[in-house]
């Protein structure tokens, strides 16, 4: 009986959060490993936004040849809710190396605009920061954080399937 209960509160005693934190705020950064000739970041991109489910507005890319870098302040479209249409805005780096491309993913920001009302920006910090408090705000933030993260984790992988072609 003791074992039913062990496996029945499992579920309650971890947590679901999947988001990647790194100094109280969002952040991603890793290496994707490149198997094919192609290693034009920009044209990943573009590939990358096509074929995502959330559509990726380029808003600027600062282009470094020199290093073979480029960065995008880029922002996508999260699923509304009946109040409120949400935006995420990030920046994101790649670096193109010998047999890798490193990624950097930071600088979020969440913009939240009631139906008919002005816009918010939630800096990271303050989302994560949310995850401190119970009840409903907690519930909400966790769900915003679960789709942040899918939308980035969906775009991660659509970039290491460009390169691993």
């Amino acid at each position: 009986m003791k074992w039913i209960l062990f496996f029945l509160l499992i579920p309650f005693g971890s947590s679901s959060q999947t988001v990647h934190v790194k100094d109280e705020k969002i952040y991603y950064e890793g290496l994707i490993k490149i198997n094919s000739s192609e290693t034009n970041p920009e044209k990943a991109l573009e590939e990358a936004e096509k074929n995502c489910s959330t559509r990726i507005h380029n808003l600027s890319i600062n282009k470094n040849d020199s290093e073979n870098k480029i960065t995008v302040l880029s922002e996508m479209n999260l699923t509304p809710t009946q109040s409120n249409i949400n935006t995420l805005q990030y920046t994101l780096q790649l670096s193109v190396k010998q047999d890798h491309i490193k990624y950097k993913i930071d600088s979020f920001f969440l913009i939240t605009k009631e139906r008919g009302g002005k816009a918010d920006t939630i800096p990271s910090k303050e989302i994560v920061k949310d995850m401190d408090v119970t009840g409903p705000v907690a519930t909400a933030t966790e769900k915003k954080l679960n789709q942040i993260d899918m939308k980035i984790q969906e775009l991660i992988d659509r970039l290491r399937n460009y390169f691993s072609q």
